[in-house]
C-alpha cells in the first residue's frame, strides 16, 4: 500500500514538473519579445558650454507609441503600426561621471510585446523635457524606430531581428535601404548643457589708496547639491544640502579671479573682509549696473549669463584744517610787521 502511495505521488509530482515546463514553454512561445539581440539608442551629453562644471545630476526619459502604418506598394514594403507597449529605460548622469564619456545607452524592453505576425513595425519616440534648467533637449525630440521581425526558430514564434532609428517618417525601399542608405538614420540623441561664469575684480581709487595692498574676499554658493565649480586650479564643490564658502580670496588693484562651470540657478555672495579702520570707502558694481555701497552684495541669482563683479576702495588724503586755524594769528602777527616795517622804511627812505 506504502509503494502503491509513493508510486502515484511520483508520477503526480513528475506530471507537474512537466505541466510547468509546458507552460513555461508555451509562455515563451507565445511572447515574441526581444529574444535576439538589443533593441537600444545612444544618448550624448554635450559639456562644451559647460567649462569647468561637474556633470550634472539628470535623468533623460522617453515615452513611445505605435506609430502610423504604411500601405506597400511597388517601390516600398508595407509598414505595420506598431503593438503592445515596449518599454524605453531612463538614462541617468551624475556628477560622479567623468566628463569624458558621456554617451550612454537607452535600451528598448519589447520583452511584453505580442507580435502577431512578421513584418515592420513601426513606433515614435519622444525625449520628455529634462528638469534640469540649463539642459537643453536635442533639437529634434521625435524619432521613429523600426523594428524588424521575423519567425523564430519554434513554430508560431517571432524574434526581432534588427531595428533602425530615424530622424523623419523615411520609407524604405524594396532594397531595405532607407533613401541613400544613410538620410534620416539617427544613432540617438544629443543634448547641450551650459554653465556660466563669475569674475571678480578689484580697484583701488584715491590720493591715499594703497595700490599693492591685498584685500580679503569671501564668495557663499547656494544650488544645486553635489555641483562641482573651478576656480584657478581648484575646485568648488557644494555640499549635500548645495552649500559651499571659499575663503582666502586676496586681490590687490587691477587684479581678477573667474569660477566657471556655474549653474544658472546658483546663488553667490560676496564679502570684502575689510575694517573700517582701514579708513577705505567701498562700493561694488555687478554686470556694469548702479555702484552700490557696501562691502557685501547680498545674494545674488546667476540666471542664463556670465556674471561681473568689481569693487573699488577708495582713500582721500585729509586735509589739516585745524593746524592751518592754530596758525592763522601767527601768520597775521608777520602780516602786520611786514606792513608796519614797509610803511616805516618809506617814510625813512623819503626824509
Amino acid at each position: 500500500m506504502k509503494k502503491r502511495f509513493l508510486s502515484r505521488l511520483s508520477a503526480a509530482v513528475a506530471a507537474g514538473i512537466l505541466t510547468v515546463a509546458a507552460l513555461g514553454f508555451n509562455v515563451y512561445a507565445a511572447g515574441a519579445g526581444n529574444s535576439k539581440g538589443n533593441v537600444s539608442f545612444e544618448k550624448t551629453l554635450d559639456m562644451a558650454g559647460a567649462e569647468g562644471a561637474s556633470v550634472p545630476d539628470v535623468t533623460f526619459g522617453w515615452t513611445i507609441v505605435p506609430g502610423t502604418g504604411v500601405a506597400a506598394t511597388g517601390s516600398n514594403p508595407e509598414i505595420l503600426a506598431g503593438v503592445g507597449q515596449p518599454v524605453v529605460s531612463d538614462v541617468a548622469y551624475s556628477h560622479t561621471d567623468s566628463a569624458e564619456d558621456l554617451t550612454k545607452t537607452a535600451a528598448v524592453d519589447f520583452s511584453n510585446v505580442i507580435f502577431p505576425a512578421p513584418g515592420i513595425y513601426r513606433y515614435v519616440v519622444t525625449e520628455e523635457a529634462s528638469q534640469n534648467a540649463d539642459v537643453t533637449n536635442d533639437s529634434n525630440r521625435v524619432r521613429y524606430l523600426d523594428i524588424y521581425v521575423e519567425n523564430g526558430t519554434e513554430p508560431d514564434t517571432y524574434v526581432i531581428s534588427h531595428s533602425v532609428l530615424l530622424t523623419e517618417a523615411v520609407t524604405p525601399g524594396l532594397d531595405g535601404k532607407y533613401g541613400d542608405g544613410t538620410s534620416g538614420k539617427s544613432s540617438g540623441y544629443v543634448n547641450a548643457y551650459e554653465t556660466y561664469s563669475l569674475t571678480l575684480s578689484k580697484e583701488v581709487t584715491g590720493s591715499m589708496g594703497n595700490k599693492g595692498q591685498e584685500f580679503d574676499f569671501t564668495v557663499e554658493f547656494t544650488g544645486p547639491a553635489n555641483a562641482v565649480f573651478t576656480y584657478g586650479n581648484e575646485t568648488i564643490s557644494l555640499d549635500g544640502q548645495g552649500k559651499a564658502s571659499v575663503t582666502g580670496i586676496s586681490l590687490s588693484d587691477g587684479d581678477s579671479i573667474e569660477i566657471t562651470g556655474i549653474p544658472s540657478t546658483v546663488t553667490y555672495k560676496i564679502t570684502e573682509n575689510i575694517a573700517s579702520t582701514e579708513g577705505y570707502t567701498t562700493s561694488y558694481q555687478i554686470n556694469n549696473g548702479a555702484a552700490a555701497d557696501g562691502t557685501v552684495t547680498g545674494s545674488q541669482t546667476m540666471g542664463k549669463a556670465d556674471h561681473t563683479v568689481a569693487f573699488t576702495n577708495n582713500k582721500e588724503a585729509v586735509t589739516p584744517t585745524g593746524i592751518f586755524m592754530n596758525c592763522v594769528p601767527f601768520v597775521l602777527m608777520v602780516a602786520l610787521a611786514a606792513a608796519a616795517a614797509f610803511l616805516f622804511l618809506r617814510r625813512r627812505n623819503r626824509a
